[in-house]
């Protein structure tokens, strides 16, 4: 058998589930999509366009290359971390038939991340470095072995370090 070892995503999500049965389901909808510039003047377009393609989803769900995109409850498109991140590729936006969504360097992620203390491992004096390994903006810094703190300037809300967190403790909403 070979040193490498693959994660299993379904073991980690039972595994997260028996520490934080909120995480069992976390459904999107409520992180807008990158590049979406004013999301109350978006929400009846995307609504139109996600209730009009019922089975399949809206295109910008469809072309997401990392199966984020998820329409929520209240019928609007938003991001769902719990699989992976996103990368700013731009596929969301120029799949988009309303352009509703900027693309390039101004497309980012308008949402507020949270790391909760309390229920965070490495805070609790228990090693873990989910978060700092998941990060593709290098915006986790730890205060010593333990400490995990986010930096607000550097970090794009990207999401990797949500679906790493096998705790629940980061956050990204609006």
């Amino acid at each position: 058998m070979s040193g490498d070892r693959v994660m299993n995503p379904s073991r980690r999500r039972w595994l997260r589930g028996l520490m934080n049965p909120a995480a069992w389901w976390r459904g999107g909808g409520s992180v807008p999509l990158p590049g979406m510039a004013d999301p109350p003047a978006a929400r009846p377009v995307c609504k139109a366009c996600s209730a009009s393609a019922p089975g399949a989803g809206p295109p910008c769900a469809a072309v997401c290359p990392e199966d984020i995109v998820r329409v929520g409850d209240d019928g609007l498109p938003g991001l769902d971390f719990a699989r992976s991140g996103c990368t700013f590729c731009g596929d969301c936006a120029a799949a988009c038939p309303h352009a509703v969504l900027e693309s390039g360097p101004q497309a980012l992620i308008r949402a507020s991340i949270t790391l909760d203390r309390g229920s965070c491992l490495a805070w609790s004096s228990t090693m873990c470095r989910a978060c700092l390994d998941s990060c593709p903006e290098d915006a986790v810094r730890f205060k010593g072995l333990l400490k995990p703190a986010i930096d607000g300037k550097s970090c794009t809300r990207c999401g990797f370090c949500v679906g790493a967190c096998p705790v629940d403790a980061i956050g990204i909403g609006v």
